[in-house]
């Protein structure tokens, strides 16, 4: 096993998430911050560890906070938590072989805010998500758009009760860990034509949800 060595790049600081191959090869990851005027990056690198590369630079106050996800036409999705039209946080596209980032959504508070973890990309071209915050409780939202920005699609507030939803079933999981008992989650099931949330929190006061969604 050989460590990948990021100290020799001034803009990586607070990397998160995972690793994820790029059709060129190439490893593409992302830091949350930077020094600076730069509060996040997308790197790239080979597997050896050779020629570490700075792909983009956010502007201040984005923090992205997940991991990047790949669609099928080999572009790179994410999402940063702060930063956008709005300040709420945005989702992007980027291309790896231009290197041109694209934000294909903002966040504006009803919608959600404060978007974390890391995008599904389904075969479709569907992407699945969720946010810290907004909503109409302010808790975070689970949500639906393609990879293409377009018919973006609140799925769920999320809330201590049951909502209405779409088609699909996720869990969630949360980082937050009071008094070490482990995370939190919540799981939303399909039920005929409505979805019901039920969470599992009996030992958590905090709704601090931040992690990402998965397909069981």
């Amino acid at each position: 096993l050989k460590g990948l060595r990021f100290s020799g790049s001034s803009y990586l600081k607070d990397i998160r998430g995972s690793l994820i191959l790029g059709d060129d090869g190439k490893l593409y990851g992302m830091s949350s911050d930077g020094f600076g005027f730069i509060d996040g990056a997308i790197f790239r690198i080979n597997t050896d560890g050779s020629e570490l590369e700075i792909v983009h630079k956010f502007e201040k106050n984005a923090n992205p906070k997940g991991s990047l996800s790949k669609g099928n036409d080999g572009s790179l999705y994410g999402m940063a938590e702060f930063g956008g039209k709005n300040a709420k946080g945005f989702i992007f596209k980027l291309n790896p072989i231009t290197k041109v980032l694209t934000v294909i959504h903002d966040f504006d508070e009803e919608d959600g805010a404060s978007p974390r973890g890391t995008l599904l990309v389904q075969n479709d071209e569907r992407m699945y998500g969720r946010t810290r915050e907004g909503g109409e409780h302010d808790n975070g939202v689970i949500f639906q758009i393609n990879t293409d920005g377009s018919n973006f699609l609140k799925l769920m507030d999320l809330e201590h009760s049951s909502k209405s939803g779409s088609d699909l079933s996720f869990i969630g999981l949360g980082n937050r860990k009071p008094n070490y008992l482990g995370p939190k989650h919540f799981e939303v099931e399909e039920d005929a034509s409505a979805w019901s949330i039920s969470y599992h929190d009996s030992f958590f006061d905090d709704q601090d949800e931040t992690g990402s969604l998965v397909f069981e």
